[in-house]
């Protein structure tokens, strides 16, 4: 019998807000439609320089990591760029997701089980019944073929 260890529930999913339109104001004047990559953390790798046309409006922390969506988190970013720091912001959310216990088998399991679901692969001894003559192909008998 497998132990299922307790996982902490995931948290809510953060609903998607539009930007107030204040901040798409400011923030397009400020960069003045130009790509501001210039402002991003250098974690994300991306130009100090950026002389593309900005189509993308990004928060510089992301919201999971509990940025808001304020002119001073705010920036325009070509597609590219946007591109590329998403990537990678995702594949840090889905990190930190993973070490706080909220994906993975565990955590599928534990969901299940909270939604008083059964496995989805379910065994003989699962189903609750065996036929009277049942051997097991496992078992001593089973592999001798000493069936009656």
């Amino acid at each position: 019998m497998t132990l299922i260890p307790k996982v902490k529930p995931p948290p809510a999913k953060a609903e998607r807000k539009s930007w107030p339109e204040k901040v798409k104001q400011e923030v397009r004047e400020r960069s003045g439609g130009v790509c501001e990559a210039h402002r991003i953390k250098a974690r994300y790798g991306l130009p100090k320089s950026c002389e593309r046309k900005a189509e993308d409006l990004d928060h510089m922390e992301p919201v999971w990591a509990h940025g808001e969506s304020t002119t001073e988190n705010a920036a325009y970013l070509c597609k590219d760029c946007h591109k590329v720091k998403t990537l990678i912001d995702n594949r840090e959310a889905k990190e930190a997701s993973r070490k706080q216990g909220y994906t993975g088998q565990a955590a599928r399991r534990a969901k299940r089980k909270a939604a008083g679901k059964r496995p989805l692969i379910q065994s003989r001894n699962n189903l609750g019944w065996k036929p009277d003559n049942y051997v097991s192909p496992l078992s001593k008998a089973g592999r001798k073929g000493n069936r009656e």
